[in-house]
Formats: C-alpha cells, structure tokens, sequence
C-alpha cells in the first residue's frame, strides 16, 4: 500500500507546485512588489536570527511541508491548497485568519515557498493586511531548476541551511 500510495504524493506535490507557481505569477502582474523586501536564503537566516521574535512562514502545502521539508522551526500556512473535485490549486480562504490569529502585525514574518513565487505573493497580502515587517525568500525552499529539471540552482535546502522533515 505504501507505494501505492507513494508516487500518487510525488504527483500531487509536482502538479501542485507547477499550479501554485503559475497561480502566484497571475496574482502577481500589474501589483507593486517594491514594497516587500526580497532576500537570498543566507540573508533570510541571517535575519531570523537577529530578528527578535522573527518567524519563518512556510506557505507551501502540507505535503510539501512534510514530505519536501522545510526550515528548521518553521511555521506551515498554506496559501494554495490541492481540490480534488477542481483537480487544481485553490486559494486557502482561511489563510489570512489563520496568520492573524497567530501572529500580531509586529511579528516579523520571514515568508517561504518553493521557489519564490507564492511567498512574494503571501508577503505582499501580509504587508497590505498591516503586518510591519514582512520578507520574502527570493530563492525559495528548493530553487530553481537546472538542464536537468531538478531543483538544484539556489534555494534554503541547496544553500545548506538549517532544515528538517
């Protein structure tokens, strides 16, 4: 059952990152990304330590969450979520309530995806919603891909940093 089960994941996190990477750059086009501050994953981790009181949110799904990694201590609210019945990526409507009732607007929020797409959209929903300091990682939790489809080019996890399932 296990491998059964196994490969049907692998499909649903490649499906859902091709979904939410497409989705992010939509919601993106015509706004003003000026006003979020984008940075390398080492600048992210410097800044989480110096930060007092920073957070990493981690705005993939849970099963890339889970099964992909993550940061080490970091806070899993998906913006996206995989509907079965639509058979794509949907919004999560509950993920500003869930960050607000979490976080106070004087949290800083270190913001996460994959590869930088769905993060620099959260962060920029976030800042709009008040929060004060809000940062996006550029490079994401994996990176980009390189000739061989594999994300092997930037990102938290290639960079060697702190990270755990």
């Amino acid at each position: 059952m296990r491998l059964t089960i196994r490969p049907i994941i692998v499909l649903v996190l490649v499906v859902s990152g091709i979904m939410a990477g497409l989705g992010a750059q939509q919601a993106l086009s015509g706004q003003d990304q000026s006003e979020v501050k984008s940075v390398s994953p080492q600048e992210a981790w410097q800044l989480y330590q110096e930060l007092d009181g920073a957070v990493i949110l981690d705005v993939r799904t849970r099963a890339e969450f889970v099964f992909v990694g993550h940061p080490k201590g970091a806070v899993n609210i998906p913006l996206l979520y995989w509907d079965e019945m639509k058979g794509q990526m949907v919004p999560n409507p509950d993920f500003m309530s869930m960050v607000e009732a979490r976080f106070s607007k004087d949290t800083p929020l270190i913001v996460i995806c994959r590869s930088g797409g769905r993060s620099l959209r959260a962060a920029m929903m976030l800042k709009g919603a008040g929060y004060k300091t809000v940062i996006n990682v550029a490079e994401g939790f994996e990176g980009k891909k390189d000739k061989q489809g594999k994300r092997t080019i930037g990102g938290w996890k290639n960079a060697d940093l702190p990270w755990e399932y």
